[in-house]
C-alpha cells in the first residue's frame, strides 16, 4: 500500500508516466521484504485479508484477518517469519497455507 502511494505520488509530480492500479485492498503483499515487526491489527481493515508476508522477520500472533477471519477461497502464507504463540483456527474456505519455519503452535 505504501509502495501504491509512492507511485501515485510520483506519477504526479511528473516522475513516472501515470500511477498504477491500486491493490485490491483484501490482499497483502509482503513478501520477501525484509520487514520487522509485529503486525498492526489496524492492517485489518475490517476486512478478511489474503496474506503473502513469507521470508520477513515479523513477530507475535498473525492478526485475526490474515488467519482466523482470512479471505475465503484465498492463502494464508506466512512461512519463513517469527511469528510465535498458540493461534485459533483457521478459517473456512482457505486453499493454501504455508506457515513453516514459525515457533505457532
Amino acid at each position: 500500500r505504501f509502495a501504491h502511494e509512492h507511485n501515485t505520488y510520483r506519477a504526479k509530480m511528473g516522475q513516472a508516466s501515470e500511477p498504477p492500479p491500486s491493490p485490491p485492498p483484501d490482499l497483502l503483499e509482503w513478501n520477501d521484504q525484509h520487514v520487522w515487526g509485529v503486525v498492526p491489527p489496524e492492517l485489518c481493515l475490517d476486512t478478511s485479508l489474503e496474506a503473502d508476508v513469507r521470508g520477513n522477520n515479523l513477530l507475535g500472533r498473525p492478526p485475526r484477518c490474515m488467519w482466523e477471519d482470512a479471505k475465503r477461497g484465498g492463502s494464508v502464507l506466512v512461512s519463513r517469519n517469527r511469528f510465535a504463540g498458540v493461534v485459533g483456527p483457521l478459517a473456512d474456505g482457505v486453499v493454501a497455507v504455508h506457515a513453516g519455519f514459525n515457533t505457532m503452535e
